[in-house]
């Protein structure tokens, strides 16, 4: 029988604008909506980081942004570069828990892993419904770190 449960409203979006704010403006016009509870990017590095940052947190004010740079984008375009893309789920059907594990270069494998298990541990309590089948998760590493592996 056909799942007849609505798909949620996962919206997409792409900039190719140069200009960090201004291509978060582009972006958050794509992705924002009175429900967007988390938004994932992938951007250039060629981008001002710490402009794109600050354009994003004020555009997304209030919600969960998290993402990374890439050696090349995906869009519904397909592959391009030097662009910023991203996507946004609505709260109302996910919840987004998430960390920051840092100095990759430096960490053990195992304190990752703890992170990972901290990570399980607060979804499991926030919403004990939470299995295989209604799960995901999302490892993201920065392009430019050279540790995808």
């Amino acid at each position: 029988m056909p799942n007849s449960t609505p798909m949620a409203q996962i919206r997409r979006g792409l900039s190719r604008h140069p200009d960090p704010v201004l291509a978060a403006r582009e972006l958050a016009d794509q992705l924002y909506g009175p429900d967007t509870g988390a938004v994932i990017f992938f951007c250039s590095a060629a981008y001002d980081l710490e402009r794109l940052e600050s354009a994003l947190a004020d555009r997304f004010a209030g919600t969960q942004v998290l993402g990374c740079t890439t050696a090349g984008e995906i869009s519904l375009d397909g592959y391009t570069q030097r662009a910023l893309v991203g996507m946004s789920f609505p709260r109302s059907e996910f919840l987004v828990v998430t960390d920051r594990c840092e100095h990759l270069a430096t960490r053990s494998l195992l304190s990752v892993c703890a992170t990972v298990g901290g990570l399980l541990k607060r979804l499991r309590t926030q919403a004990p419904g939470a299995k295989a089948g209604n799960t995901f998760a999302v490892l993201l590493i920065d392009g430019l770190a050279g540790l995808e592996e």
